[in-house]
């Protein structure tokens, strides 16, 4: 979430050079993209989007803050690219997904680590909303209640190369 989209290529050739001579290197990347889940088809998630609730207009906001920042807010889906631009051989990918608020606690533990980004970013984004802290606060427990009810996840990816 906080390296531009031209510094990936440059980071991982760095990671490669510090690492052990034939060794491995493993990068884990949060997409920035929200899906509902969809209990009865679970192949067919659909995507949340700025008019899809309180998360909705949350993430859709970060996501539009990152891309003015120059930053790849979709960095977990372009990990391999990016390995591979790098010069990295025998890359793997694993995507996982992480519930947010449901599925017991370990959805439980992943949004209390959301939340704490959102309100991490909070001057950022009243800024960029134009809604007081007050009302931003109350937006992010709506995202919560949002997530929750509606089990709404984020992928994960994890890259092995060396």
């Amino acid at each position: 979430m906080a390296v531009p989209r031209n510094g990936w290529v440059p980071l991982i050739k760095e990671l490669a050079r510090v690492t052990k001579p034939g060794g491995y290197l493993e990068l884990h990347e949060l997409s920035g993209r929200m899906f509902f889940y969809n209990q009865a088809k679970p192949n067919e998630s659909k995507e949340v989007s700025a008019s899809d609730g309180a998360m909705g207009r949350i993430s859709q906001h970060i996501r539009d803050m990152s891309e003015k920042r120059g930053v790849d807010g979709l960095a977990g889906e372009h990990l391999a690219e990016y390995c591979a631009a790098a010069g990295l051989q025998d890359v793997t990918v694993k995507t996982g997904s992480c519930p947010i608020g449901w599925n017991g606690p370990i959805g439980k533990l992943y949004w209390s680590d959301l939340r704490g980004v959102f309100v991490g970013l909070m001057p950022f984004m009243t800024a960029a909303m134009g809604i007081s802290q007050e009302d931003y606060e109350h937006l992010v427990d709506a995202a919560g209640d949002d997530a929750a009810t509606n089990f709404i996840y984020m992928n994960i990816t994890a890259v092995t190369a060396r």
